[in-house]
């Protein structure tokens, strides 16, 4: 009786343990993807500023003529 009941607390506990990892898993995977779209904004924000710098260059060469 108790080696049954002591087997099934294995099994639920392996069950625990799966869902954990699958949990585990897909709170990495958020990670991740958070991650790369740091990377795109990081990017973009990269763009804007040199877009500014070309801007402001652009003005420089009006106002010289």
């Amino acid at each position: 009786m108790t080696q049954m009941a002591n087997g099934e607390r294995r099994t639920a506990n392996g069950k625990w343990q799966m869902a954990n990892d699958t949990w585990q898993m897909a709170n990495g995977k958020q990670r991740m993807a958070n991650g790369e779209r740091r990377m795109v904004n990081g990017k973009q924000r990269m763009t804007n500023g040199e877009w500014r710098m070309a801007n402001g260059e652009w003005r420089m060469a009006n106002s010289a003529l």
